[in-house]
């Protein structure tokens, strides 16, 4: 830096390890809503766990499988208003702040959701490629009809390199 040195030092707030008789192994996703509770996924455990802000682990919910509510290969977790939406294998589980499961939605396609407008309408960036160029879409997709929306396109001319070889 320009004007002095800058100190990360960082102080843990809180740690855990465990929750109930959980020993928490592969948690890669964690949220924190308003109200500073902090969310975590396990991924092998395919459980969520919920803590106070003072690490007071709170309650946990899910399990594996293909029905409703179940999970299968989460890919992220949102906290939407007064839900948690799960991204599940083509799948979105609604589930309340409390963990109470509320209603799943199949999805018409597999969508890598970058983030929630609402309950009802996340943002998907759609890609396509040819031998001249790469498209990126920016979409706005509304599970109520299962519509999607463009917001932007941009298209990037792909460039031919050339190599040479040197002659010596």
């Amino acid at each position: 830096p320009t004007k002095g040195e800058w100190d990360f030092a960082l102080e843990p707030v809180w740690e855990i390890d465990s929750a109930a008789d959980n020993i928490l192994v592969d948690v890669l996703t964690k949220r924190i809503d308003e109200n500073g509770d902090v969310y975590l996924h396990d991924y092998k455990h395919k459980k969520f766990f919920v803590f106070s802000p003072e690490g007071k682990h709170l309650f946990s919910f899910g399990k594996a499988g293909e029905g409703p509510g179940e999970q299968k290969n989460v890919d992220s977790f949102y906290l939407v208003g007064q839900y948690i939406i799960i991204s599940d294998a083509g799948s979105l589980h609604y589930f309340s702040k409390e963990g109470k499961f509320i209603k799943t939605v199949r999805l018409p396609s597999m969508f890598f959701i970058k983030t929630f407008i609402d309950e009802n309408r996340f943002v998907i960036v759609k890609s396509s490629e040819d031998q001249k160029s790469k498209t990126e879409k920016l979409e706005i997709f509304d599970v109520r009809d299962n519509k999607r929306t463009t917001i932007t396109q941009i298209v990037a001319e792909k460039r031919l390199i050339a190599q040479t070889e040197r002659l010596t």
